[in-house]
């Protein structure tokens, strides 16, 4: 593994914590924290397109599957640190938020980091043989 590859990682990341981020933004205050459920669904469906991303970028990258371990945390990483980074500022940079909006964004995206980091490493299902 690269530094080079761990840096396309990281910088996809970037980029996806960049789309999550203005996600939320635009529909977090409004739509997203009216309902538990919805919340949860939608930080369900952020982890499954970030994973989705995240193996695309495996397979382009030909990472080997018992080394995944790093390019995801070099992937979850910059979205974590922004994310921490960007918590005091959320009531200004979220439209109509609560005061816990911060909170509540936080653990969105650290579930769907979690979702990311928890795919790569879950082993590979053994082939029965026949």
């Amino acid at each position: 593994m690269t530094y080079r590859t761990l840096g396309i990682f990281a910088v996809a990341g970037a980029i996806a914590w960049t789309g999550s981020t203005l996600f939320y933004a635009a529909f977090g205050a409004g739509m997203i924290e009216r309902a538990f459920w919805f919340y949860a669904v939608n930080a369900v469906a952020t982890g499954a397109v970030l994973t989705v991303l995240f193996h695309a970028l495996t397979k382009a990258l030909r990472v080997d599957r018992y080394a995944m371990l790093a390019p995801a945390l070099a992937f979850a990483a910059p979205g974590l640190l922004l994310s921490i980074a960007l918590a005091p500022g959320a009531l200004n940079l979220f439209a109509n938020a609560e005061p816990e909006t911060a909170g509540r964004y936080g653990a969105y995206l650290f579930f769907a980091y979690m979702v990311v980091l928890a795919a790569a490493v879950t082993p590979a299902p053994k082939l029965k043989q026949a």
